[in-house]
């Protein structure tokens, strides 16, 4: 996967379905289940959402998988050792400012939590609305953290 190609799946998950798809069903159940508002099909897009984690959890774990590659201090995976000193020196500066194993682990862990959550409702209550929105929220800012650094020619 090329550095674009990872930039443009991680948008589709986290923008595409994480937060303007599943976050704003919860938000919708969470009202629902409130009682602010009266809708009968109101969790049919939540249980089809809930359908697709699976996939899209393989998805989010390839996306973090590709960066912990690119976090990787030895450098090895990214391109032989044709890459110049400047380009090898810019890549272990951002390595050393944004601290990519740190939120690589911050992502896994994300993941792992909602996944839990997910995999433990099996019915719609106000509190397991509330506690998949907080988990998929943090999920979503975790995803956000995670940028690649992009060096021509590396």
């Amino acid at each position: 996967m090329t550095d674009h190609e990872w930039s443009r799946a991680r948008s589709d998950f986290n923008h595409g379905w994480l937060k303007n798809r599943f976050v704003v069903a919860l938000y919708r159940a969470d009202r629902i289940v409130s009682g602010a508002v009266v809708d009968e099909t109101g969790f049919d897009a939540l249980w089809a959402l809930l359908r697709e984690w699976p996939e899209r959890l393989r998805d989010a774990f390839e996306l973090v998988d590709w960066y912990s590659r690119i976090a990787d201090p030895s450098l090895g995976d990214r391109k032989e050792c044709s890459a110049s000193y400047l380009q090898s020196v810019t890549v272990l500066r951002w390595q050393q400012a944004e601290r990519p194993e740190l939120k690589t682990r911050v992502a896994i862990e994300a993941l792992e939590v909602l996944d839990a959550e997910i995999c433990a409702s099996t019915h719609l209550s106000a509190e397991s609305v509330g506690r998949l929105r907080v988990k998929a929220q943090s999920l979503a800012s975790a995803i956000s953290d995670l940028t690649a650094l992009r060096v021509p020619g590396f």
